[in-house]
């Protein structure tokens, strides 16, 4: 199958714009989240954020997606340690400091007291947050006789992903502000690991009541944590709405209320920006851009995100076993015109699997390059002198690390047929195309990954180790020798020698081929320019907290955005 291109200029963002008004003025009332009810709100202190999807789940125990991190732990919640605003540095959180034991077997975290949770229409908390929390969270995971193990269908993906369950011995409470991580294995990655959002600490204090109450699927539903805002209302394909927490630890946010405007046309979210009903968008079309920010004086955040974008290759199917044919799919892609087509240039094309920025990145690394005669060569070489067919799954949504995949794969398209390669196009919805892949039901496919700490442990282990096959390893490698330098890295202490480990294991992927990288995506936003000290997070989530909103003609003209 063939997706239709969709070419957006002025014109058809101006037809957009036209339409917009009656949509938001129809009645009905599950757009009374985006009306903003203006009677009672202070619009000047009302930040809407239009978004790509409905989030999975408001639950980041549950979820493994962007969409749902951006929609929960990174507004509700909290973790032990986090990253520094708009950066990879870790800072203290929930926890406020930590101590690692010489074998990188246990870590003692010691808790920030005075931390309070949020409440809701069904629930007020009688007690700060404190260790039980801790004990509860990682509990839940890790424990299969926890009540709420099985809750909510019991799976937690990024768990999984991380192999926690296999890592952590036990969590034990010292005191009501110490805790104390075992682990099976020397990690030295592990206090970085309790920045990732599938980590956030949730309330024993409200699952007990749930618990009381038959309920307990609502702490996923209801969710209560101790971030900057709680939710306040949902309804699902229209809004989200969050009220401020003021009692917050780091200060009441600038923002009081949060409207997350849920808009899966990017046309329709960037007419939103410019009309006024949506402050900030995610996920832009390449073409939204240059003139039609000038023409309508909007504001850009463009930084270099810790992801990658790539082209998974079931190393499973006989056809795709050989390297040579691995390597010709790579060589045969003009990844130049998808920098331009996609990402207008917006991209790092390197051929590397880790970002430029991270431990272990090798420049010297040679990696093959746009030669689709060579590429016809080594298929030739295979056995495949006049090609094959191949299906492309291509994912259903825009991602931080790939803002159009139908449009990649139909470029992809074109440049396989010049090498003999005909390639069909399939797509499902996101939960089933998940499924599928993780089942190993595709030949090839469009897919992304972002970071969650920075270290190369993140992407190299559950992209491609063995360990993780069914689970984020969608190329199904299996390697002995890459399985050993990663382990390896995560048992190393010193910051040279894994340096020196990672760049072998890149080596061995560059040998192998296991699936096609096309690039790391610079994230862009676009927002009204009423937005004022504006971070993207370089893992690709988007946060508000440190965000405020001030008439431009009242802006210090030497503020940095």
């Amino acid at each position: 199958m063939a997706f239709k291109k969709t070419i957006i200029g002025l014109a058809s963002i101006a037809a957009v714009v036209g339409g917009v008004g009656y949509y938001m003025n129809t009645p009905n009332s599950n757009v009374s989240i985006l009306q903003h009810e203006a009677n009672n709100l202070d619009r000047d202190n009302t930040l809407v954020f239009c978004i790509g999807r409905s989030p999975r789940a408001l639950s980041p125990a549950i979820v493994a997606d962007g969409t749902s991190y951006n929609s929960s732990s990174r507004v509700i919640f909290n973790r032990l340690v986090e990253n520094e605003r708009g950066s990879t540095k870790l800072i203290p959180a929930l926890a406020q400091s930590w101590e690692v034991s010489d074998d990188s077997k246990e870590v003692t975290l010691h808790l920030r007291h005075g931390v309070k949770f949020n409440d809701n229409d069904i629930f007020t908390p009688t007690r700060d947050f404190n260790a039980d929390d801790v004990l509860f969270t990682f509990s839940r995971m890790l424990d299969k006789d926890n009540p709420y193990n099985k809750v909510s269908g019991g799976v937690y993906p990024y768990w999984n992903i991380m192999g926690f369950g296999s890592l952590i011995n036990k969590v034990e409470k010292i005191d009501d502000y110490t805790v104390k991580f075992y682990l099976n294995q020397p990690n030295v990655t592990f206090v970085s690991d309790l920045a990732m959002d599938v980590l956030s600490i949730y309330s024993k204090e409200y699952a007990d009541f749930l618990l009381k109450e038959g309920k307990p699927e609502l702490i996923d539903q209801k969710p209560i944590g101790t971030g900057p805002w709680k939710l306040d209302q949902y309804i699902k394909d229209t809004a989200i709405r969050y009220t401020i927490n003021p009692n917050y630890f780091r200060g009441p946010a600038e923002i009081s209320t949060l409207i997350y405007s849920i808009t899966p046309d990017p046309t329709s979210r960037l007419a939103k920006v410019i009309t006024g009903q949506c402050d900030f968008m995610e996920a832009p079309n390449s073409a939204d851009q240059a003139e039609v920010i000038k023409k309508y004086n909007l504001k850009t955040s463009l930084q270099t995100g810790l992801n990658v974008a790539y082209i998974a290759l079931n190393n499973d199917k006989e056809f795709l076993k050989d390297v040579r044919v691995r390597k010709a799919l790579d060589m045969a892609i003009d990844k130049q015109a998808i920098a331009r087509l996609v990402y207008n240039n917006q991209v790092v094309m390197d051929g590397h699997v880790l970002t430029s920025t991270m431990l272990g990145y090798d420049p010297n690394l040679k990696v093959d390059q746009y030669d689709p005669e060579k590429a016809k060569e080594l298929l030739a070489q295979a056995g495949y002198a006049n090609g094959f067919d191949i299906k492309i799954f291509v994912q259903p949504v825009s991602r931080s690390s790939n803002p159009n995949p139908a449009r990649t794969a139909e470029l992809i398209q074109q440049d396989w047929k010049k090498i003999g390669v005909n390639a069909t196009l399939e797509t499902t919805e996101y939960n089933e195309f998940i499924k599928q892949t993780r089942a190993g039901n595709f030949e090839a496919g469009t897919y992304g990954w972002s970071g969650d700490n920075g270290d190369p442990d993140n992407f190299l282990t559950p992209l491609l180790s063995s360990g993780s096959i069914g689970k984020s390893n969608y190329s199904r490698f299996a390697n002995a020798e890459f399985d050993r330098l990663v382990t390896l890295g995560r048992t190393t202490p010193d910051t040279e020698e894994r340096a020196k480990i990672y760049a072998q294991a890149e080596a061995v992927f560059e040998q192998n081929q296991p699936f096609i990288v096309i690039g790391h995506s610079m994230l862009l936003a676009i927002m009204r320019p009423e937005v004022v000290d504006y971070k993207y997070t370089p893992f690709g989530f988007v946060e508000f907290y440190g965000v405020k909103k001030v008439d431009p003609s009242k802006q210090d003209i030497s503020t940095n955005d």
